[in-house]
């Protein structure tokens, strides 16, 4: 449809482990600035397209990795590749204004470490976290209670529950974080996310920002930092250990630093349970997609190997990463006990407040809405409202699936990206469920 544009000389990116069903990924004019797709700049052009077309399940992971290949090729041969991709037609149109806005906020795909590694920086030293109390936390100390502990009292109760995840800080400023709107019900938990690169610079460790919110709310909510293996070195492991912290959540994260002590999660929970023994939780990541960042589908049953050896070498918490598929979760969650993994389980979930948020998402975590769904949200990407609607009803559809499945599974972990009015308002709606119920505010 727009082969016509496309000067002379073109290149052609396409993911060359897909089948016939999806060969076409990403026409990038050699003229438009930005968008030359060199070897230096593959993953950000894959990256910027990764909103614009939809794919079957079994493409997701490619297209977010660096599995592409240069070719260089004519007009004509363009517009044969186009006319193979004539099935998405309707969305040629679309996804080109798509991807220029996606790209505007490349950079921005630092907040979630879970599962990429920000640009390198310091954090700022004079952090002053920006939190506002409800009255009945003061007076309260929550230091000594361990997440896993939490979580595996409320499920055997079969009570919901929720957790949150946030960023520290967000532009250079302190997140700001009111836990009056969160009322009735509070959340159970609150985790924080470790920013790999940023953070590997900050001497000493405590005064990386995640940490110092974490240390002034640890009193009033359980609260679990994360730790990202990236450069981490056993000094600076033992560093962190000596805060004392009573949860934490280490994560590998997508980057591996040459040389970096530790490689894979397993070898840091075995660290911190041998020094710390059962006073501190560890909680770890399940993936019910499988490892998403990898440029092939991973094997189901290797996934369920590393997070076996996970389990094995100490964790007592699993937290999902971010599903739009009820049954993929579910399904999940089935093969983690018949795998004889008993330890507690918390569904991560994402409620996008705009279709910017999801796209960030999709770049980070290579995670995708099943075609339908993703069809749904293309029709409506321009509508604030309308998008923001159809995540907190998606959220409140997957909550509901799990739950009516009975598979012993009842606390959701919220990712904000720090934005916590679309939480709100799945809570909401789950209160007037019934599902999420009021204890006094706990």
């Amino acid at each position: 449809m727009f082969a016509k544009f496309l000067p002379t000389k073109t290149y052609l990116c396409f993911n060359a482990s897909s089948d016939s069903y999806f060969k076409t990924i990403l026409l990038v004019l050699r003229s438009a600035p930005g968008w030359r797709c060199s070897s230096a700049s593959r993953k950000a052009s894959v990256r910027r397209l990764d909103c614009g077309l939809p794919q079957r399940s079994d493409d997701r992971r490619a297209i977010t990795h660096t599995n592409v290949k240069l070719i260089r090729t004519s007009a004509k041969s363009i517009r044969e590749t186009v006319t193979a991709a004539d099935r998405y037609s309707r969305y040629q149109a679309q996804f080109r204004a798509i991807c220029q806005r996606v790209s505007i906020f490349e950079s921005d795909c630092e907040m979630h470490a879970t599962e990429t590694v920000p640009s390198i920086g310091l954090a700022p030293i004079s952090y002053v976290p920006c939190v506002h109390y409800a009255t009945h936390q003061n007076g309260t100390d929550h230091r000594e209670l361990r997440v896993a502990d939490l979580v595996a009292e409320r499920t055997a109760r079969r009570q919901f529950f929720y957790g949150i995840e946030m960023v520290a800080s967000q532009e250079g400023k302190p997140t700001c974080l009111d836990f009056n709107e969160f009322l009735p019900v509070l959340p159970t938990f609150l985790s924080i996310v470790w920013l790999g690169a940023t953070y590997c610079s900050v001497d000493p460790i405590e005064l990386v920002t995640s940490l110092q919110l974490a240390r002034s709310l640890e009193a009033r909510i359980p609260v679990m930092p994360h730790l990202s293996l990236y450069c981490l070195t056993e000094e600076r492991l033992n560093e962190f250990l000596a805060l004392n912290f009573t949860n934490v959540l280490p994560i590998r994260g997508d980057a591996v630093k040459e040389g970096q002590t530790f490689r894979y999660t397993q070898q840091v929970v075995e660290h911190i349970r041998r020094q710390r023994g059962d006073r501190i939780s560890i909680c770890v990541a399940g993936y019910p997609e499988g490892y998403t960042n990898l440029a092939e589908p991973q094997d189901p049953a290797e996934a369920m190997r590393y997070l076996k050896a996970k389990i094995a070498a100490g964790a007592d918490c699993i937290i999902t990463q971010m599903c739009y598929r009820s049954d993929t979760i579910i399904q999940f969650i089935k093969d983690v006990r018949s795998a004889g993994i008993t330890v507690p389980i918390v569904v991560g979930q994402l409620v996008a407040d705009s279709f910017r948020t999801y796209c960030l998402s999709e770049n980070i975590a290579g995670v995708h809405l099943p075609p339908g769904l993703r069809s749904e949200l293309l029709a409506i990407e321009s509508d604030a409202e309308r998008v923001s609607q159809f995540f907190i009803q998606l959220s409140i559809r997957i909550i509901r699936d799990i739950l009516a499945a009975d598979v012993g599974v009842y606390g959701v972990q919220f990712y904000t990206f720090n934005q916590f009015a679309p939480v709100q308002a799945v809570l909401k709606e789950l209160r007037t469920l019934d599902i999420l119920k009021d204890e006094g505010g706990q």
